[in-house]
């Protein structure tokens, strides 16, 4: 004589039991993904540059030293400067990847102020005009961003509903 053994099946109980309960994992890690997401985007961005040497295109390898100021015209370096020796430039073109570090830009204007030197010379020559740094880098910290910063905790709602939620598989 054999026994069979009674296979369990879900009921729509218990999978409506765990619902909440998953809806509130999906929303933790949805969370979680954002705010990794938010925190992904790096501070670098490129800086194509065109160099002449005596009113003609330069070609060869250069010293490069960039400053970040808050101003077309004095004002105090904003961080460090960051040196690139032996820059490759040729037909006067060059480019490079340029990190200020967090919380230079903050929305507010920045210039780029260029040093350069022929690979080796004793002194760097400072190119005028500093350049404005356009709207791409100033990306980085977009101009709601500082609002966004002081949202408090009580100040966000919101609603998961079922049906935005994937069917659950079976047990």
């Amino acid at each position: 004589m054999s026994t069979q053994l009674p296979i369990k099946q879900p009921t729509r109980s218990s999978s409506l039991a765990r619902r909440p309960m998953l809806a509130a994992t999906l929303a933790m890690a949805c969370w979680v993904a954002l705010a990794m997401e938010m925190s992904a985007q790096g501070t670098a961005f490129t800086y194509q540059g065109r160099l002449a040497d005596n009113a003609r295109p330069a070609n060869g390898s250069y010293d490069l030293a960039f400053s970040l100021f808050p101003s077309a015209s004095g004002g105090s370096r904003i961080g460090a400067v960051l040196s690139f020796p032996s820059t490759p430039v040729t037909n006067g073109l060059f480019s490079l990847s340029l990190d200020f570090g967090q919380g230079s830009f903050n929305g507010q204007d920045r210039w780029i102020e260029l040093a350069v030197r022929t690979n080796g010379a004793a002194a760097f020559s400072t190119l005028s005009p500093r350049r404005q740094v356009l709207p791409s880098p100033q990306s980085v910290y977009a101009g709601t961003a500082a609002n966004a910063q002081a949202v408090p905790a009580a100040g966000v709602s919101g609603v998961l509903s079922l049906a935005n939620l994937p069917p659950l598989a079976a047990d």
